[in-house]
């Protein structure tokens, strides 16, 4: 759950952070300054209620000390996207060539109108 929460903040080298990246670089590259005053704050707020929430897991007693059961199949469902999305993170660049391929497929404008990716 951590790690998840870690993406979801964009800590790198997690798939969150890539997305955000993407994001600020095309803001900067823009020059929308608010957007990306905006886009930091509301990822302070966010950290701040996703440590809220590890600070439940880890530091406080839990208040139903009873283990809970998982199964097989659901731990295979969480093994799989924890890998991907640390995957995702680490190596972004086969799956980022996948979306740009994708994009000029189904763009009438054509791969050539693209913005080029910054790695």
């Amino acid at each position: 759950m951590l790690v998840f929460l870690l993406s979801l903040a964009g800590v790198p080298p997690l798939a969150g952070f890539i997305g955000k990246l993407y994001v600020f670089v095309a803001a900067i590259h823009e020059g929308l300054y608010t957007l990306i005053t905006v886009g930091l704050i509301s990822i302070i707020i966010s950290m701040y209620y996703y440590l809220i929430v590890v600070k439940n897991m880890y530091i406080n007693e839990p208040t139903d000390p009873a283990p809970i059961f998982v199964p097989g199949p659901l731990k295979a469902v969480i093994f799989i996207s924890l890998a991907g999305t640390v995957i995702l993170g680490v190596w972004p660049q086969p799956f980022m060539a996948f979306a740009v391929a994708a994009t000029g497929i189904f763009s009438h404008l054509g791969p050539t109108s693209l913005v080029s990716l910054p790695f």
